[in-house]
């Protein structure tokens, strides 16, 4: 049975050829939107903004004992060692690093570039997680337009733009960073986005109407390459006006599907599927139904009181609360019951309105609802 390869396959495979004799390519893209998540830190203690070649980066994460702690995968050590020996990406520079984080306004924000040659530049945003906090921050996208990371990633483009007058620039990003790349290349100065090839946003949650529909993301849109695994929720959020793609994850739990190192890949480009799943569609068709019938206001209203039951549980991803459901379920109940009336009127009003469009869509997406027996 011939093994199913993902993204540390292509870099075995193809870890030696050069960019100069095979172009950058989707796989490439989604090596770098992963890597941005590695604890770049280690590499840029005293100064983010210098440029050194990822084989000196990567060689100083390796060589600190609190590289594979800081790692949220075992496969992301195992992506910094295969990049430092790399002759495709290891010679390249990197640079121009930052790392915001602003807890009490919800900001959170990391992107680094890489020079790929003389005329080209890779502006790559790190994304969100598997955590809760990381779907938090991907909901908030439902009632705050911009978002502070998206303005910190336009702004970001237009600083390395600037500074690099004669590049043309490519971007890229897994979960919330695929969604700041399409934003920055939809509204960044018109001089800029005409300087841009390819946008590749791995996953990544949409906009609301506002912005697919503005005049930027008109331009723009041709060139933003959308990947969604085939039962996507993250990349569902939302809505896309541009194409998307959907590719084959090889691990079938829906929530682990966000994962990048379960899409499968053969040479140079991914293992497509057809379709998403009838779970991924009802997911989108009943999120979608949901927040339509809310404006802003109750939008962020429910988001924040929902997150808030789970402040005093030990759940950090969102596989902790489906592994532990029982205990975490316990805790919630306890923190709901000691919230304020207003608080529960809120929360129950906003699951009451989600279950109705669950059940609606049920039957529209996934299949007709069991039927009550007669006399029973």
């Amino acid at each position: 049975m011939e093994k199913k390869a993902n993204m540390l396959d292509y870099l075995a495979w193809r870890g030696d050829i050069a960019l100069s004799e095979s172009t950058f390519n989707p796989i490439d893209g989604m090596v770098l939107a992963r890597f941005s998540y590695a604890p770049f830190q280690l590499a840029f203690l005293e100064d983010g903004s210098r440029y050194m070649t990822i084989e000196d980066a990567t060689g100083k994460m390796l060589a600190d004992k609190a590289c594979g702690k800081l790692c949220l995968y075992q496969e992301d050590v195992e992506l910094i060692e295969a990049l430092h020996k790399s002759q495709r990406f290891n010679k390249l520079l990197m640079g121009d690093f930052v790392d915001i984080f602003k807890e009490n306004e919800e900001v959170q924000f990391s992107a680094f570039s890489l020079r790929i040659d003389d005329t080209h530049m890779c502006v790559v945003y790190r994304g969100t997680d598997n955590t809760i906090v990381g779907w938090k921050e991907d909901l908030n996208m439902g009632f705050v337009s911009p978002l502070g990371c998206q303005i910190l990633g336009k702004e970001y483009l237009e600083k390395i733009a600037d500074q690099n007058p004669k590049v043309t620039f490519l971007l890229c990003g897994h979960s919330k960073g695929g969604n700041v790349s399409a934003y920055a290349a939809a509204f960044c100065r018109r001089d800029i986005q005409e300087r841009i090839r390819d946008v590749y946003n791995f996953d990544g949650p949409g906009f609301e109407d506002s912005v697919l529909e503005s005049e930027g993301y008109g331009r723009a849109c041709t060139r933003i390459h959308t990947y969604v695994p085939q039962s996507s929720l993250v990349g569902m959020i939302l809505g896309h006006r541009e194409k998307h793609m959907i590719v084959h994850s090889m691990d079938q739990r829906v929530p682990y599907q966000h994962n990048m190192y379960t899409w499968e890949v053969l040479g140079k480009d991914f293992i497509y599927d057809e379709t998403t799943t009838n779970a991924s569609r009802y997911f989108d068709r009943t999120l979608k139904e949901f927040l339509g019938k809310m404006d802003k206001q109750q939008r962020e209203v429910f988001v924040d009181t929902a997150y808030s039951l789970l402040g005093g549980t030990d759940a950090i991803t969102v596989e902790d609360i489906t592994s532990n459901f029982k205990d975490t379920s316990k805790i919630m109940l306890k923190t709901m019951k000691e919230m304020d009336v207003e608080s529960r009127k809120n929360l129950a009003e906003g699951l009451r309105l989600f279950m109705k469009c669950a059940w609606k869509n049920f039957g529209i997406q996934i299949g007709q609802l069991p039927q009550k027996k007669q006399g029973v």
